[in-house]
């Protein structure tokens, strides 16, 4: 068995686990019907019933999806890899910054501050 393959096998059988451990209780009331999830060992009411329906469409998503990672293996893994190899290069190295932003760098933080000064004095007038 690959470890592509093993991943996906252990994934599967702890969220079926999950599913099975964690159910969907439904409580009937006068006029409706309602949903929580909660434990299986730890219902939320006393006269709460496991919606056996839910659970049983819980797995079956869960399992198409596993079936689907496994029958798509041999497209998903070289891709996975690729973008994994591609995350853990180090980033490009910064360029210098342009000597005109570098002159005017000064300028642009005068305006900046100026520009925050007329929205503060704005702001100010509209609440007096």
């Amino acid at each position: 068995m690959t470890p592509w393959r093993r991943w996906i096998s252990i994934g599967y059988f702890a969220s079926a686990f999950m599913a099975v451990i964690y159910v969907p209780w439904v409580q009937h009331d006068t006029s409706y019907q309602f949903y929580e999830y909660a434990f299986i060992f730890n219902p939320p009411q006393f006269r709460a019933e496991i919606a056996y329906g839910i659970v049983i469409l819980e797995i079956l998503a869960i399992s198409l999806v596993a079936s689907a990672l496994f029958i798509f293996e041999d497209i998903l893994e070289p891709r996975v890899s690729q973008w994994i190899a591609e995350a853990q290069k180090p980033p490009p190295p910064l360029r210098p910054l342009d000597p005109l932003w570098e002159k005017n760098w000064e300028n642009v933080g005068r305006r900046l501050g100026t520009f925050y000064r007329t929205l503060r004095q704005k702001s100010r007038t509209k609440r007096s």
